[in-house]
């Protein structure tokens, strides 16, 4: 561009430019560059901007024309410009750099903004105008935005999941507070697996919840508190506490209460207005081995809230997350269904072939084991074919063997429950006039009754006479088959991905 101006300006004056002119010329055209190209404009507007400027300049400054002769020598008076010189700068303001002009409709806007600019200064222009529309700014383009496509409107869907707890995850060896029936549970916990605290974890974390429903709870039918009866058919009859059966089943209903949330529940107590649920019976199941044993394991019972809506709906927002869900299960009356522990420490451990030993699990051979709890408990804390969990056992020197097999990961039957009599020193099956026990009776290591060999395994220690009683220092046994197990559904709202997805990316 620069040499097309010094080629036109060369044809214009015969003498050309001087050096300082073309100095001026190289500034002139670097100016004009930048301003019509940030106004969208095109290089002949470029072109005649600058010539424009420069032919002005010329006219005031005509010392810079030329370093040759275009200036006339007076010995009399100031110098002059040559008549042709002068001439040609007259012309200059109507020169077109030989480009053919457009038309109105494609006329650049420039060159509108310079044509009605000059209707304006003109003595007949009227007060109606063109309305002048400049070049519209365009916004640059981000790398990112050819990367990532962006959404004028971010589209979400609400995503259910299925929430499944029970009881028996929760830290029950060091945690003695929480029960089966008063538990809590720990969420977003992928930095501490389960078993290192006190609450049952998940690791899952869920994000902006809308709705938290509650589903069912599916309860163990247990004996929740002791009844001492007699037999009054029987003259002078002792008491007998098997007589007498109080479950969840004898209750109209069951309050499910989060302490971290109220359901849409109100009554005439403030206890069902916290509550998360109020439940009804619905069915139950046992195992069809009952025979006449009163004390066997009665199966489980179904609660739920039939023919109600047991949830808690956050909107227009969502709940951001939740740390963590605390569960109580009270009765009509506000009162948790039972205190007592299902997980019991363990005191020690006897050999059925004890001498002190009063029962029908007595043999010479010592085919059972009798471990002694550290407390007493009523006699339906444990039942005939329970299945029970020990853990944290630990025992002097020389019994790390039956350790080992007590702690096996399958658990141990309940055959039995038996307590120690204070009137005969023995140990006698079955509770006390009161309805508790202090022993749980398991079977003993077999051989391999696979290939009927029914004979005991005798533990390393016992080889080589083991001491009895086996004295546990610490450890717990907890009763698997009186856990509780809460369902709840979760609504989530995510983002939905498949609306961006075309039908060739499926």
């Amino acid at each position: 561009m620069f040499q097309s101006l010094q080629t036109t300006f060369g044809k214009r004056l015969p003498d050309g430019l001087s050096d300082e002119a073309n100095s001026r010329l190289r500034r002139t055209l670097k100016h004009y560059v930048k301003e019509v190209t940030e106004s969208g404009g095109s290089e002949r507007d470029i072109l005649r901007e600058t010539y424009e400027s420069m032919a002005k300049w010329l006219k005031r400054n005509t010392s810079f024309i030329s370093s040759r002769s275009s200036v006339v020598s007076n010995p009399t008076g100031p110098d002059r410009m040559s008549p042709l010189t002068m001439a040609s700068l007259d012309a200059m303001t109507d020169y077109t750099l030989g480009i053919q002009m457009p038309s109105d409709d494609e006329e650049n806007p420039i060159d509108k903004f310079e044509r009605l600019k000059a209707r304006r200064a003109s003595p007949h222009a009227t007060q109606e105008f063109e309305p002048i529309r400049l070049p519209q700014q365009v916004t640059p383009s981000q790398p990112k935005d050819f990367i990532i496509r962006q959404q004028d409107v971010v589209k979400y869907r609400e995503t259910e999941y299925n929430l499944i707890l029970n009881s028996k995850d929760r830290d029950w060896v060091n945690n003695s507070v929480e029960n089966r029936y008063n538990f809590s549970v720990q969420l977003d916990s992928a930095s501490r697996p389960q078993g290192t605290g006190h609450q049952a974890t998940i690791t899952n974390r869920f994000r902006n919840i809308t709705k938290i429903e509650f589903i069912k709870a599916i309860l163990p039918v247990e004996g929740l508190d002791v009844v001492i009866q007699r037999d009054c058919l029987s003259a002078g009859a002792p008491a007998n506490p098997e007589l007498s059966f109080v479950s969840a089943l004898t209750m109209p209903y069951v309050n499910i209460i989060m302490d971290e949330m109220t359901g849409n529940n109100f009554g005439t107590n403030d206890v069902v207005d916290k509550s998360l649920a109020v439940c009804q019976y619905d069915a139950t199941w046992k195992s069809d081995q009952m025979a006449k044993n009163l004390s066997t394991n009665r199966g489980y019972t179904l609660f739920f809230p039939k023919f109600m809506k047991a949830q808690r709906t956050y909107a227009p927002t969502p709940l951001a997350s939740l740390q963590k869900m605390s569960f109580s299960i009270v009765n009509p009356e506000n009162q948790i269904l039972t205190n007592t522990p299902d997980a019991i420490g363990v005191k020690d451990i006897l050999l059925g072939s004890a001498g002190d030993i009063v029962s029908c699990y007595y043999d010479i051979s010592a085919e059972y084991l009798f471990v002694r709890l550290a407390q007493w408990v009523p006699m339906w804390t444990f039942s005939t074919v329970d299945k029970v969990q020990f853990a944290g056992l630990t025992s002097t020197d020389g019994n790390q063997d039956i350790i080992a097999w007590l702690q096996k990961e399958s658990g141990h039957v309940v055959v039995g429950c038996a307590y120690d009599s204070p009137t005969l020193s023995v140990v006698v099956d079955g509770p006390n006039d009161c309805g508790y026990v202090n022993y749980v009776v398991i079977r003993n290591r077999f051989n391999n009754p696979t290939l009927g060999d029914c004979g005991r395994e005798l533990f390393n220690a016992e080889k080589t006479a083991l001491p009895l009683p086996i004295i546990i220092t610490s450890g717990s046994v907890i009763n698997l088959s009186r856990q509780v197990q809460l369902t709840l559904r979760i609504t989530v709202r995510e983002l939905d991905a498949t609306t961006n997805l075309r039908p060739d990316n499926i």
